[in-house]
């Protein structure tokens, strides 16, 4: 059920192209558009819900990562690679990789 929210208002975001900067959607700050699921540009873990431009800041579960392609949190192997500096949201999944235990 939240899998199905977090992509409904990411395709709803906008029709031609969810991913436009802020200046260019009326929103501003990390609201690219009025509403729907954005990225933390300094926290793979981390994302943003916006709704009527009001922007949530969220995190997603230990040993996710937010995947931008997909608008929900997503296993790091499956996500596309995330350059900002936060490693700690991958201590958990790489961990776990040694162990064998997820």
């Amino acid at each position: 059920m939240l899998m199905a929210l977090a992509l409904w208002m990411t395709a709803s975001a906008s029709a031609s192209d969810p991913w436009v900067p802020a200046e260019l959607s009326g929103c501003g700050g990390p609201c690219w558009s009025p509403s729907g699921l954005f990225p933390d540009p300094a926290d793979c873990c981390g994302f943003y819900s916006c709704a009527s431009c009001r922007a949530y800041r969220l995190r997603c579960a230990p040993g996710t990562v937010f995947d931008r392609r997909l608008g929900l949190c997503n296993h790091p192997h499956d996500a596309p690679a995330c350059l900002a500096p936060n490693p700690g949201c991958y201590l958990y999944y790489l961990s776990s990789s040694f162990t064998g235990k997820k």
